[in-house]
C-alpha cells in the first residue's frame, strides 16, 4: 500500500519514494500547449500548488534526466508534450515562505532566494562571466552587496544568461508570488514589497524575448497594484474558470479511488465524512475535496478543521474582525452563510488588498478566492461575475463560527467588567442600559 503524502511538494521524492500521487501530469501538455506566453493560476493554501509547480520544474528543466518519474504518467501518453522532457532551461522559486513581520526581513529573504538562483548556474555562466560588468553584477548579487535596483533585474537578467548558455528560451515557474504581499498587508511595509515585486516580475515578464514561458501561482491576482502593469500577453485563471480546474485539489472520483485503495473498512462512512467536511469547492464549475484534509484525515481517522489549523488566518480574522465592527450589512450576511444560505456579490478578481476597506464587495472576493466561500452559481455581467456565494462545508463553517464567537468575545471586553460591576454594586439602571448597549452592539 502507498504512503499518504502529508506535507510532501517536492515531485521527484513524492515519486521516489512511492507515495500516492493524483496523477495531475495532464497540466503539463495543458501548460506546454497554452496559447498565452504568461499564464497566473490562482488557488487556495495548501491545493497542491507548489507540488504541481515542481512537477512543471522536473519535467521541463534540461539540466535534468527525469523520463524515469514520468513513466506511466497520463503525460507519458502525449507524444507532442513528451518532445519537450528536459527541453528548456527551468528557473523554479517559491516565495511560500516569504511571510515575515517585517519589510527588512523578507527583503533579506527575498534577495537570497534571487542569490540562490544565481549561484546554481555559476558553473554554467562561466564564459559569459568573463566580460567584467557581467562577473561585478553576478558578485554584488551573491555577496548581498547589489543594490535594490540590481535585484529586481534578477529575474531578467538569469533568463538572458541562460538564453546565451543553451541557446533556447527559457521557462519561468514562480510559486506562490504574492505570499509576500499579504505579508507586507498585514504588517505594514505593504508599498515597500509591492514596489520591489513590481520591478522583479514586471522586469522578467513584459517583453521578455528570453522567455519561452512564465507559470505563476498564488492566491490573489494583484493586478491593481500595477504589479503587472503594461503585461499583455498574461492570462489569469481563478477559480471560477474551468480550465486547470482538475489540476488542484481532488475530484470525487480521485477521493473514492484514494479511499478504496487503502484498504480500510467501512470505506461508505469515510466517504461520508470526506463529502460533508472537506468537499464542497467549486473550480471552474469542478466539484473539488481539499486535499491537504482528504489525506490527514485519513491518516488520523479523526474529524478536524486540518486545513483551517496549518497556517495564519490572520488577514481573514482581522477582516472579519474590522467590517463585523463598521457594517451592519456584513454582519447579516455572515448571518446568512452560518445558518447555510447563499448570498448574491459581484466579484472582481482583480481586487486590490488595499480595497478591502474602501469597496464593499473587496472581501468577498478575498474570501472566495482564498477558499473560505464557494461559488454556487456565477453570471457574468459588465466584465464581472455575479455569485451566489455559500460556505463550502462543516470544517471551513467551524472557521467562522469560532471567528465569530472569537469576535463576539472581545468586541468590547471592559464592557463585561463594566456590567459586572454595575451588578455587584445594586446598580440595576447601569446594568440595564449596558447589557442593551451589547446587545445591540453585537
Amino acid at each position: 500500500m502507498k504512503r499518504l503524502p502529508i506535507g510532501i511538494s517536492d515531485f521527484e521524492k513524492l515519486i521516489q519514494n512511492d507515495y500516492y500521487f493524483v496523477d495531475t501530469t495532464q497540466m503539463i501538455g495543458d501548460v506546454y500547449k497554452e496559447p498565452s506566453d504568461i499564464i497566473l493560476i490562482t488557488r487556495p493554501r495548501r491545493f497542491g500548488k507548489t507540488l504541481n509547480m515542481s512537477m512543471l520544474s522536473y519535467f521541463f528543466d534540461n539540466r535534468k534526466k527525469t523520463a524515469r518519474l514520468f513513466e506511466g504518467l497520463a503525460v507519458s501518453g502525449d507524444a507532442e508534450t513528451m518532445k519537450a522532457l528536459n527541453g528548456y532551461p527551468t528557473l523554479f522559486i517559491s516565495f511560500k515562505d516569504v511571510n515575515n513581520n517585517n519589510w527588512q526581513t523578507t527583503s533579506d529573504k527575498l534577495k537570497s532566494l534571487i542569490a540562490d538562483l544565481f549561484n546554481q548556474y555559476k558553473d554554467a555562466f562561466k564564459t559569459l562571466l568573463e566580460d567584467a560588468y557581467e562577473r561585478q553584477y553576478y558578485t554584488d548579487i551573491l555577496n548581498g552587496s547589489a543594490s535594490d535596483a540590481d535585484y529586481q533585474r534578477g529575474f531578467f537578467k538569469l533568463t538572458e544568461y541562460l538564453y546565451k548558455t543553451y541557446n533556447q528560451p527559457v521557462m519561468l515557474i514562480i510559486d506562490e508570488y504574492d505570499v509576500p504581499i499579504q505579508s507586507g498587508w498585514s504588517h505594514g511595509y505593504y508599498n515597500e514589497v509591492i514596489d520591489f515585486m513590481r520591478g522583479l516580475l514586471s522586469g522578467a515578464l513584459k517583453d521578455n524575448s528570453f522567455l519561452f514561458k512564465g507559470v505563476l501561482t498564488g492566491i490573489y491576482r494583484v493586478a491593481k497594484e500595477s504589479i503587472f502593469s503594461g503585461l499583455n500577453n498574461l492570462k489569469v485563471y481563478t477559480v471560477l474558470d474551468e480550465r486547470y480546474s482538475q489540476y488542484f485539489g481532488f475530484t470525487p472520483e480521485e477521493v473514492d479511488k484514494l479511499v478504496d485503495s487503502l484498504g480500510y473498512e467501512k470505506n461508505d462512512d469515510l466517504k461520508t465524512d470526506l463529502k460533508s467536511w472537506y468537499n464542497g469547492y467549486n473550480f471552474g464549475g469542478r466539484t473539488i475535496y481539499n486535499p491537504w484534509s482528504v489525506i490527514n484525515y485519513l491518516f488520523d481517522q479523526e474529524l478536524q478543521p486540518y486545513w483551517i489549523n496549518t497556517s495564519s488566518n490572520n488577514l481573514i480574522q482581522e477582516t472579519i474582525s474590522i467590517k463585523m465592527k463598521e457594517k451592519e450589512r456584513f454582519r447579516e450576511d455572515i448571518e446568512r452563510l452560518i445558518i447555510g444560505e447563499t448570498i448574491k456579490k459581484i466579484i472582481d478578481d482583480s481586487s486590490a488588498l488595499r480595497e478591502l476597506r474602501t469597496k464593499p464587495n473587496a472581501i468577498w472576493a478575498l474570501f472566495l478566492f482564498s477558499g473560505y466561500l464557494k461559488p454556487e452559481t456565477k453570471v457574468l455581467k459588465a466584465g464581472k461575475y455575479e455569485c451566489m456565494l455559500k460556505i463550502p462545508n462543516e470544517e471551513v463553517m467551524v472557521f467562522f463560527k469560532d471567528t465569530i464567537l472569537e469576535w463576539l468575545s472581545v468586541h468590547d471586553p471592559d464592557i463585561l467588567y463594566d456590567m459586572a460591576e454595575s451588578l455587584t454594586n445594586g446598580d440595576g439602571e447601569r446594568f440595564c442600559k449596558e447589557l442593551k448597549d451589547f446587545v445591540m452592539g453585537t
